[in-house]
């Protein structure tokens, strides 16, 4: 089983030949599963880096496979600000926090030290952390 190492810096994981072509009969467009065959054909130690700058590394085939998602939009590229400090960033958290609309979480737009991690992938803004603790109000 082929294997390849995907960096979408700060982030990488491992990913399979299957996963790969699970995600081709997904919906890929033409333009994207023509890069995901230029990834398989790979040979171990070869990269292939998408337009989007994410990049895919053919490693050993007895490595082990993790989950990843690949996400093939370009993305502004642009830093944001956070709702909170005003502090511009790339890698900005949305709010998970209670929903603020039917079936909506609150998704306000933080930084790293704006945003309070209360579980894997699960972060709250500074307004839904006091509404969630109400010891936490000034």
């Amino acid at each position: 089983m082929k294997s390849f190492r995907f960096e979408n810096l700060p982030h990488f994981q491992t990913v399979t030949e299957e996963q790969i072509r699970a995600w081709q009969k997904s919906g890929m467009t033409k333009d994207q599963s023509e890069r995901a065959e230029e990834v398989l054909a790979l040979e171990i130690g070869e990269s292939y880096t998408m337009p989007g700058g994410a990049k895919f590394t053919r490693v050993a085939d007895d490595t082990e496979p993790s989950v990843a998602i690949i996400c093939c939009g370009r993305g502004s590229g642009r830093a944001k600000p956070c709702e909170f400090c005003g502090a511009k960033t790339k890698d900005g958290r949305l709010c998970d926090g209670e929903p603020v609309k039917r079936g909506k979480s609150c998704d306000a737009f933080m930084c790293r030290n704006c945003a309070t991690n209360i579980g894997r992938n699960v972060d709250l803004c500074p307004r839904c952390v006091k509404r969630q603790r109400p010891e936490a109000r000034p």
